[in-house]
């Protein structure tokens, strides 16, 4: 079994960690053969913030964000990311990194993005 592979089970079992109601993603970092962070979608209720795309309370963290957050830029320099999304049913969905979380991924140093692709293979971005 390829360390892609063994990666994505990792992060799906991480999505099946996730508290969302609508949408399950996980993310695990790693370099070499070492997990150095993993990271599940939240959302985070607040009665001070407003999400401007929708006007209700709440934000979304993404699992991209919940797994580089608590890493030194050393550790995240030439490490991959693994990001999975479970749908209802159960099965993998798409889950390339949307706009914002791609900018952070590049702007962190992070050399390879290993995702989920619309035809349920899975898919590879270096950077």
């Amino acid at each position: 079994m390829s360390r892609n592979v063994r990666m994505i089970e990792l992060a799906t079992r991480t999505a099946h960690l996730s508290d969302h109601p609508r949408f399950r993603l996980g993310a695990v970092i790693a370099k070499g053969s070492r997990v150095l962070s993993l990271g599940t979608n939240k959302e985070k209720k607040s009665p001070r913030s407003t999400n401007p795309h929708t006007n209700q309370h709440g934000w979304t963290i993404h699992a991209e964000l919940a797994a580089i957050l608590p890493l030194s830029e050393d550790n995240l320099y030439g490490s991959i990311i693994y990001i999975a999304r479970i749908l209802k049913s159960g099965q993998w969905g798409c889950s390339r990194p949307c706009q914002d979380c791609m900018r952070i991924i590049q702007e962190c140093k992070i050399k390879k993005i290993v995702f989920i692709a619309k035809n349920k293979q899975i898919e590879e971005v270096k950077q």
